[in-house]
């Protein structure tokens, strides 16, 4: 199907039959970062200053790519969303299975007078100190393998073009973002899920447990 929407002409005969003779009907700015665009549309736009001129971003000029790669976005936050799903569900119960392992303990705790609120604050604690190791290894594992693994097109499949954009080697994009937010979601969700277990701990009763071996 999209094979069926492109015509291919030779130079000179696209030329004929746009009537354009030696002329051209487009030039192509290729930028040094992605993030500069629109501030290089305004600075084209400037320089030209001729209304019958019209300069279009990558976004309008190759827009079936650009709406693609929003879809892979959107796609992405679901993704997030079921990692996240996944992590809670696995530290609510390491930190439930905690807490029914060390009943003893917090009962103890409770009879030497400590506070329901300080047992909410250990656990907590404990738990946020969890998280942000792991996410400290998480995230230094993740920076060392996404800077050696790469997509690299055989030369048999030839060159892949989509939105007027050739993909020779594929490389994943390592920026800040891409690390602060799963984090920020890993850490909070942990800290939610950890409440529940946490005010188990605070209400254990401190003649029962010490009773349970």
């Amino acid at each position: 199907m999209a094979d069926q929407t492109a015509l291919y002409l030779h130079l000179e005969d696209a030329r004929e039959l746009l009537v354009l003779h030696n002329q051209i009907h487009e030039i192509i700015v290729i930028g040094d970062d992605l993030d500069d665009v629109d501030e290089l549309t305004g600075l084209i736009e400037e320089a030209l200053n001729n209304p019958e001129l019209s300069v279009a971003p990558w976004q309008e000029f190759a827009k079936s790519f650009y709406e693609a790669m929003q879809a892979d976005k959107q796609g992405n936050w679901i993704l997030l969303f079921i990692i996240m799903l996944i992590a809670a569900i696995g530290v609510l119960n390491t930190v439930l299975m905690t807490v029914l392992e060390r009943r003893r303990e917090y009962g103890v705790l409770r009879a030497l007078g400590t506070q329901p609120g300080q047992i909410i604050r250990l656990l907590l604690s404990e738990v946020a100190i969890m998280t942000v190791i792991s996410i400290l290894i998480g995230t230094v594992m993740g920076l060392i393998i996404n800077s050696f693994f790469y997509l690299e097109l055989p030369e048999s499949l030839g060159s892949l073009t989509y939105g007027g954009v050739e993909f020779k080697t594929m490389y994943s994009e390592i920026n800040a973002r891409s690390f602060y937010i799963p984090a920020i979601t890993i850490f909070f969700s942990a800290l939610f899920v950890s409440i529940f277990p946490a005010l188990k701990a605070a209400r254990i009763a401190p003649a029962k447990a010490m009773r349970m071996h």
